[in-house]
């Protein structure tokens, strides 16, 4: 059998390589009980999901909050509280904050037994692992909102990242080329641009194709192109933009 279980409600898929999520509701009068299964390519988004399901089902019942996890309250505060009213861009930052760092570190502590101890010992870790102090702060203001949240549903008396104290925000240094340093720089994707040409050539020579090549203003150029990032068939014609360049091919008359 390929699929087993690694941990409660989770298995892996060894064939396809995939967590599957069991999610059971309790059953109501004369039903029976659902069951949903999901599947994730990564543990961390099925834990995710599955923290999120067991913190809705527990807040959704008027006892049983004392299992409530940290992980569990934070998968919910993101889905039910910021995924709606914020953008998704913002929403994606704060996943990753949560998934990557703050769910792996204090997600097993039951929500009712975390301490401003604990907290600031796990932003002092960050820190201490190279993260930046204004990235550090970003994870502070993450778990204060969200045990904000959980203080004013009635989950906690008081909030513990209150008591915490973040590190001092830093200004970023700009620096900025002068003219020397511009010289160098403009010589240098001079040098990269006729590489790369001369390999366009040296693969478009293969098939005895001839070259008309016209060179146009960098504000006609989607300025995010990399590389070759257009090939346009048209009958024998073949039109090929790269970079500042726009190549026009026929195909050559030479036996």
């Amino acid at each position: 059998m390929s699929r087993k279980s690694i941990m409660p409600n989770i298995a892996y898929d060894s064939q396809r390589r995939s967590f599957y999520v069991t999610m059971r509701s309790a059953p109501k009068k004369g039903e029976p009980a659902k069951r949903i299964v999901r599947c994730f390519p990564t543990l961390e988004q099925a834990i995710q999901v599955l923290d999120g399901y067991n913190a809705g089902r527990i807040l959704s019942q008027s006892t049983g909050t004392e299992e409530l996890t940290v992980g569990q309250c934070l998968t919910y505060w993101l889905e039910q509280v910021i995924k709606p009213c914020r953008t998704a861009s913002t929403v994606h930052g704060y996943n990753m904050i949560i998934r990557n760092h703050l769910a792996p570190s204090l997600g097993q502590i039951r929500l009712k037994e975390l301490t401003a101890a604990q907290i600031q010992q796990y932003l002092n870790r960050k820190q201490a692992e190279g993260l930046c102090s204004n990235t550090v702060r970003k994870h502070h203001g993450v778990i204060h909102n969200a045990l904000e949240h959980a203080r004013r549903q009635d989950l906690l008396s008081r909030n513990p990242a209150q008591w915490v104290f973040p590190p001092s925000s830093t200004h970023p240094t700009h620096h900025f080329y002068d003219d020397l340093d511009l010289v160098i720089l403009y010589n240098l994707l001079k040098i990269m641009d006729n590489l790369l040409l001369n390999r366009i050539l040296r693969k478009i020579s293969q098939i005895q194709y001839v070259f008309d090549i016209q060179f146009i203003t960098d504000s006609l150029v989607d300025p995010g192109a990399v590389g070759i990032h257009n090939l346009y068939n048209s009958g024998p014609h073949r039109t090929i933009s790269h970079n500042r360049y726009i190549y026009h091919c026929c195909p050559s008359s030479a036996p």
